[in-house]
């Protein structure tokens, strides 16, 4: 009696005691077990590779089993690579939701500080001053959050003077000049 051994890519052939041959068909990857709840967390499909799957702990390629998949599981690797993973948190958990309101009353101070700082300047006032105006307009405008929030001394309006207004008065300074023509008398 002759045997016919059925070598396959969708078969297995395994060698039995007495020299039997036992048959097995190989299982394809199921998107099933990516929703059981033991394997949704890991268990990934390998993208060329129908009949394996993938650890995203463990980093490892497997034979798309059940039986396989759950003897990874209770691996001693990758229960320590499950414990690692679950205690890490996301990246997103790192940084701190930002606040529009927040942001838009910031930029809205910072605009009246540098109001403030041109009509100092324009005026000729002295920066001294700058000390008490902006504690009197915190006591005068009590319902407003940009007077409140105004932190003006005059060490950060010469600074805004200087480096901000200072600057795009140069750059249209510039611009003005390059504009006009002008006549050399001798």
């Amino acid at each position: 009696m002759t045997q016919v051994i059925v070598m396959s890519v969708l078969y297995d052939v395994f060698l039995v005691k007495r020299q039997k041959y036992c048959v097995t068909k190989k299982q394809k990857f199921r998107e099933d077990w990516m929703k059981m709840e033991c394997f949704k967390k890991w268990l990934n499909p390998v993208k060329n590779d129908v009949m394996k799957a993938y650890c995203s702990f463990c980093k490892v390629h497997m034979i798309s089993e059940l039986s396989t998949i759950k003897k990874h599981a209770n691996t001693s690797k990758h229960k320590g690579n499950f414990i690692s993973m679950s205690g890490s948190k996301s990246i997103t958990f790192s940084f701190p939701k930002i606040d529009e309101t927040a942001v838009k009353k910031n930029n809205a101070v910072k605009v009246a500080e540098i109001k403030l700082c041109g009509f100092l300047s324009e005026h000729k006032i002295s920066f001294l001053a700058v000390d008490h105006l902006s504690q009197l307009l915190k006591e005068c405008f009590v319902d407003s959050e940009i007077a409140k929030n105004i932190n003006l001394k005059r060490t950060k309006a010469t600074n805004i003077v200087k480096h901000v207004i200072g600057k795009c008065h140069k750059e249209e300074l510039i611009t003005l000049f390059k504009q006009q023509s002008f006549q050399h008398y001798y």
